[in-house]
């Protein structure tokens, strides 16, 4: 697929309003937070050396028939304990998504790919949202939400920041804020505190730790033979789920959510294939059997499903992240 037919297929509407909210069992408020924007991929794609998997992962394909492949696993060696879902407390979901791909991607490259990098702590959420927001976005935005093309741009341009202190604890993220990731995400003329896009004196920081490689994920194949090699991939669409997971794990589709979603497993090797969405809504929100020991808050989907959702064009394979090194300076690209 060309950009031409690419962007005649996606279909994505430009959008600058904020996401509404989903409401769960009880009237509890769970947040979704993509907003389509046909206009901000289109000039992602115009501008982007090889901006399609396809393009960049051509070599790969046909690498995830006939595999199992569980990304979180990766993750849960590197941090030494069952991986526990993030739970947003705002419309964020594009900060959710890409963090937790962030630290999938370092898990994977510390032991799969065997890259002599150390854990240090996960990525912060809000300050990928709101680079996502503000950086890239320069404040289009007024209620809550982001694009997923922006968070793209904004782990290549501006790079990622932890959860821990920075400037001998003059900004502190080792929690989630919720009011932060709002307050710093927008235009702010009488904050008391900072707003208005992450301080300048962090940007050289986060910098030096980039996603070199964000590339557009258009199609199930792709993504199976994405999450094969290590890369996972965040997903963003409008496609809404039951909560209540079948017997094998799995959520049939419902309604419309207009969120975003890490894909970070792969098991096309089993006779009902699917792959594993890990969400930001908490433990809770979903009930069901379980398979492969995955992580609470989390779901099967089948391919037909997931590559519908891709098909929404505004889904992006991770790689090549420049990390914390173990003892020495590396070269960190993928060959």
């Amino acid at each position: 697929m060309d950009r031409r037919d690419f962007l005649k297929a996606s279909g994505l509407i430009v959008g600058a309003l904020g996401a509404p909210n989903l409401l769960a069992a009880g009237n509890r408020p769970i947040y979704s937070g993509w907003i389509p924007n046909r206009d901000a991929i289109e000039r992602w794609v115009d501008k982007t050396n090889r901006p399609f998997f396809n393009q960049q992962g051509r070599h790969l394909r046909g690498t995830g028939a006939g595999r199992r492949v569980f990304l979180w696993k990766f993750l849960e060696k590197a941090i030494g304990k069952k991986l526990q879902p993030h739970a947003q407390g705002i419309g964020d979901c594009i900060g959710q998504g890409f963090g937790r791909g962030v630290d999938v991607l370092t898990g994977v490259q510390i032991h799969y790919h065997g890259k002599q990098e150390r854990w240090v702590a996960e990525a912060s959420t809000e300050m990928i949202y709101i680079l996502s927001r503000m950086e890239i976005g320069e404040g289009q935005i007024k209620g809550d939400g982001s694009h997923g093309v922006w968070a793209a741009e904004a782990l290549r341009e501006y790079g990622v920041l932890l959860r821990q202190p920075y400037l001998e604890g003059k900004y502190d993220f080792t929690e989630y804020s919720a009011a932060r990731a709002r307050r710093w995400a927008h235009k702010c003329r009488t904050c008391t505190s900072w707003g208005g896009g992450v301080p300048d004196e962090l940007e050289p920081i986060a910098k030096e730790h980039p996603v070199r490689t964000t590339t557009l994920v258009t199609r199930w194949e792709q993504a199976r033979d994405a999450i094969a090699n290590g890369y996972p991939v965040v997903v963003c669409s409008s496609r809404g789920f039951t909560d209540i997971r079948d017997d094998m794990g799995f959520l049939a589709p419902k309604g419309t959510w207009y969120h975003c979603m890490l894909l970070a497993g792969i098991d096309t090797l089993s006779k009902r294939q699917g792959g594993l969405l890990i969400n930001s809504w908490g433990p809770n929100w979903v009930d069901g059997p379980i398979r492969w020991n995955q992580p609470a808050g989390s779901f099967w989907a089948d391919p037909e499903v997931i590559d519908e959702m891709l098909k929404e064009g505004d889904s992006f394979a991770l790689s090549n992240y420049k990390g914390y090194p173990a003892q020495i300076d590396l070269d960190y690209r993928l060959y």
